[in-house]
C-alpha cells in the first residue's frame, strides 16, 4: 500500500511512469508458488531460488480465489496501477484480460460440447448393452434372462391379486425342412416373421420370448376362463401358419404345436411351468390335438 500511495504522490507524468515501473517490478519480486490444490504455499519478496535447499516458508498457507485465473488477476492489477500514470495505459492489460477470458470461454464451450457427445455415446452404448443382455439378437424378443425377470413380476402380481396366469410353449413344425432346403438366411426370415406375428397376436402387457432355435414362450395374464387359453392357442397356430415370402420369392409356411402351464395349478416356479408346457407341446405335436391338462 505504501508503494501504491507513492505512485499517486509522484509528480509529473514522467515521475508517475517511473514510479509505476518500480511498483510493477516490486510486484514481480513478490513471488508465490501455487500448489496442485490451488493453495498459495509461499509468499516472499524474492523469486524462487534455484538453490537445491528448500526455500523459507515465510507465509501461512491460504486459499487463493484467483488460482485458476492468475494471469487475469495480474492483468487487472496492472490495469489498476496503470490508472496512476494514464487511463489509456489501462486499456492494454484490460484488453489482454478480456481476450484471455474469451479464449477460456471458447475452450470451456468446446469441452462441454465434447462432454455432451461422450455422454450421449455412453448412453447409447449402455442401452445397446442392456438390449443385448435382455433380448434375442435375431428376433428382438425377450430372451431367457428377461423371461425370468418378467415371470417373477407376473408371479408377484398373481399372488397379490390371487389370480391365475398361463405360460404357453410354442414350437414350430416344419422349420427344419425350410432351414435345410432354403438355407439359414431363409430360416432367419421365418423366425423373425413368426416373432412379429406372435407379438401382434397378444396384448402389450403379455410377454413373448424366444428360448431356443424355434421355441417360443408366452406369458399370458388376466384371462377369465382357463379354457380360453385353448382358443388363444388355436389363434396363434392359425396366425403362424400363414404363408411367408422369402427374399428369393419362394413362399413357405410352418405349423406350430402349443403346450400350456398354469400357475398355481401346474407349478409355482418357472421351471415347473416350462416342464408342464413342454410336455403338453410334445403331446400336441404327436397327436395333433391341443388341450389343457
Amino acid at each position: 500500500m505504501m508503494r501504491i500511495s507513492w505512485v499517486w504522490a509522484a509528480r509529473g507524468r514522467g515521475g508517475r511512469l517511473a514510479a509505476f515501473g518500480e511498483v510493477a517490478l516490486a510486484f514481480m519480486r513478490a513471488a508465490y508458488r501455487m500448489g496442485p490444490d490451488g493453495w498459495a504455499v509461499m509468499f516472499g519478496n524474492k523469486l524462487p531460488s534455484t538453490n537445491p535447499r528448500p526455500a523459507p516458508q515465510n507465509g501461512r498457507p491460504m486459499k487463493s480465489p484467483f488460482a485458476p485465473f492468475q494471469f487475469e488477476a495480474l492483468a487487472l492489477l496492472v490495469a489498476v496501477l496503470s490508472l496512476a500514470v494514464s487511463p489509456y495505459l489501462a486499456w492494454l492489460p484490460l484488453g489482454w484480460m478480456v481476450v484471455r477470458l474469451g479464449l477460456r470461454l471458447r475452450t470451456a464451450l468446446k469441452q462441454q460440447a465434447v462432454l455432451q457427445r461422450e455422454l450421449a455415446t455412453l448412453e447409447r452404448t449402455t442401452l445397446q448393452l442392456k438390449n443385448q443382455a435382455f433380448t434375442d439378437g435375431l428376433t428382438g424378443l425377450a430372451n431367457r434372462l428377461l423371461l425370468a425377470d418378467r415371470f417373477q413380476l407376473t408371479l408377484e402380481r398373481s399372488k397379490r391379486n390371487r389370480v391365475e396366469f398361463a405360460l404357453l410353449m410354442v414350437d414350430l413344425n416344419g422349420f427344419k425342412v425350410i432351414n435345410d432346403h432354403y438355407g439359414h438366411a431363409a430360416g432367419d426370415i421365418v423366425l423373425r416373421t413368426v416373432a412379429r406375428r406372435l407379438l401382434s397376436a397378444v396384448r402389450a402387457s403379455d410377454t413373448v420370448a424366444r428360448i431356443g432355435g424355434d421355441e417360443f414362450v408366452l406369458l399370458i395374464e388376466s384371462f377369465e376362463d382357463p379354457d380360453e387359453l385353448v382358443h388363444i392357442g388355436r389363434k396363434l397356430i392359425a396366425t403362424i401358419s400363414e404363408d411367408i415370402t422369402l427374399q428369393s420369392g419362394a413362399t413357405v409356411n410352418v405349423g406350430a404345436s402349443v403346450g400350456f402351464g398354469l400357475f398355481p395349478r401346474h407349478g409355482a416356479d418357472l421351471d415347473g411351468l416350462l416342464q408342464t408346457a413342454d410336455e403338453g407341446m410334445y403331446d400336441c405335436k404327436a397327436s395333433g390335438l391341443m388341450e389343457l391338462r
